[in-house]
């Protein structure tokens, strides 16, 4: 057995290479957590796919788990009458939680009972970041460790249990799985190659080391106004004209009507990568024939002079499923947001810079988001920590980034999340063990939330009330109630698994 590394954050892993296939030692758990890194919900279904980064090495690989958070009462506060001894009627499943040990007034849940250890799959070393397509059917994963990009589809079984669901990325033909769609488990449980997407037959060309920010990019029809101003019915404002161009002149030349540019017909999802140590973008495509590096560009940021790290970090697209629209990139060493656009479904273009000046020293730059209508944009800024707001409105065709307001959070922030229904964003502090609640319309903190130790990803339910955290250093996933009406509101209420130190001080 290797021996464990002191961890501090995620940032700070020694990175070592080989697959998890080939890498020899002891095979992970496929019911537990192991340095829960990353979080995405399936947007059809009431489960949460869970990354595990593996980050001390103790095993052959990190996996990726299915978590059935169905099984959760849909108030929170009901857990207590869920429990296996005496289960309410109102409860979805059975559950043997207990009071966690360090405040009675919350609860602690084995995962076991909520992994679907059946689909869990095994991946490379330290993946970063998950997404989802929006129909539910293609997982994505950056495994920093390997540099590939890991995808696999989602199939929905029968037979097998409440909303259950396999994870595959491996050739049925050769694995005995029965087919997409077929009900028996597929028994192996890490990717082919086809599945694991670190080169380009085009290019010639082998993915950049460390790809660590992922932006799923779903592509959809877009309206051109006589302006030449392009949105989607996607960034967040009520449509003006039907979303699928019917109705709507197919860029005719009409004057008195917006014309609309349909998506691709194939390959219609776009997939960017943010590469952490060379700064660089890669580009794919990703579609029914599976999934494709189309294009990889560096120099967008200048490298630290000291490390020669570039940092590329986090992504946002300002008009979401855009096929030309603006793509913002953010660097933990550079004092301003890169921005590109992608040429005719292939090439990566160089665009703009929106500079961070506001700040001193200003240069590490972390999560990022655009509110409705992409008109503004939040960046996190980690030296001094704070959440900034600038106006990205249009003028001449150009977004003005100017800065609105600077707000201090707490220390240490990384990720950004946006609930925009109610004008507040979450900025996760690994350090701090905190998420800062801000009023993105004030530019003030609002609330504090109490997480576990090392919050390193954080994913928002509204239509369930709640979010799910990911505390990578104690292994578990917190669940925050966002009911506002609850005297619990903002609270961590539940943690799923067993509340342990994973990492030395």
């Amino acid at each position: 057995m290797r021996s464990s590394l002191a961890i501090v954050t995620p940032l700070l892993v020694a990175l070592l290479g080989g697959c998890a296939t080939e890498e020899p030692g002891i095979a992970p758990a496929r019911d537990g957590f192991y340095f829960p890194v990353a979080l995405a919900l399936d947007p059809v279904r009431p489960l949460l796919y869970v990354a595990n980064a593996n980050a001390d090495l103790m095993y052959n690989g990190g996996t990726l788990n299915v978590l059935d958070v169905w099984k959760l009462p849909d108030d929170l506060r009901d857990i207590g009458s869920c429990l296996a001894a005496q289960p309410a009627a109102s409860c979805p499943a059975r559950l043997d939680c207990g009071p966690a040990r360090t405040d009675p007034t919350s609860w602690e849940c084995p995962e076991d009972q909520l992994i679907q250890a059946s689909a869990t799959l095994r991946a490379g070393d330290f993946p970063s970041m998950l997404g989802v397509t929006a129909d539910g059917t293609r997982l994505f994963a950056p495994i920093r460790g390997q540099d590939y990009l890991m995808w696999a589809d989602i199939v929905a079984l029968t037979g097998t249990g409440k909303h259950a669901v396999d994870l595959r990325c491996n050739d049925d033909r050769e694995t005995g799985c029965g087919g997409v769609g077929s009900a028996k488990d597929c028994a192996a449980w890490d990717c082919d190659a086809e599945h694991r997407v670190g080169y380009s037959e085009d290019l010639r060309e082998s993915m950049p080391g460390e790809p660590f920010g992922l932006l799923v990019n779903e592509l959809v029809a877009t309206h051109v106004g006589v302006d030449g101003a392009r949105r989607t019915c996607k960034d967040g404002l009520a449509p003006a004209v039907p979303c699928d161009c019917q109705g709507a002149a197919l860029c005719q030349g009409e004057q008195d009507v917006d014309c609309c540019e349909e998506p691709p017909a194939t390959e219609s999802t776009h997939v960017y990568l943010a590469h952490l140590s060379g700064g660089e973008v890669s580009f794919l495509t990703s579609g029914p024939s599976g999934v494709t590096l189309r294009d990889i560009r560096g120099g967008f940021f200048q490298a630290d002079s000291t490390t020669g790290i570039r940092g590329g970090f986090a992504l946002a697209a300002r008009s979401p499923g855009d096929p030309r629209g603006r793509v913002y990139v953010s660097s933990r060493v550079a004092s301003e947001v890169a921005a590109f656009v992608i040429r005719d479904n292939r090439y990566i273009v160089d665009e703009s810079r929106v500079s961070m000046g506001t700040l001193f020293p200003g240069d590490d730059s972390r999560g990022i988001a655009f509110g409705p209508g992409g008109n503004r944009m939040y960046v996190v800024s980690r030296q001094p920590p704070s959440l900034v707001a600038f106006d990205m409105s249009q003028e001449d065709g150009l977004p003005r980034a100017e800065p609105l307001w600077v707000e201090e959070v707490c220390s240490e922030p990384s990720l950004l999340r946006l609930l925009p229904e109610r004008s507040l964003a979450y900025v996760v502090c690994f350090g701090t063990e905190q998420i800062f609640v801000v009023d993105t319309d004030s530019g003030n903190v609002v609330d504090q939330i109490t997480t576990g130790k090392g919050p390193n990803d954080l994913v928002l339910d509204l239509p369930r009330q709640r979010a799910y955290v990911a505390n990578f250093l104690e292994n578990t996933v917190g669940v925050i109630d966002l009911n506002p009406s609850h005297e619990t509101y903002h609270r961590m209420l539940v943690r799923i698994g067993l509340l342990k130190k994973l990492a030395k001080d």
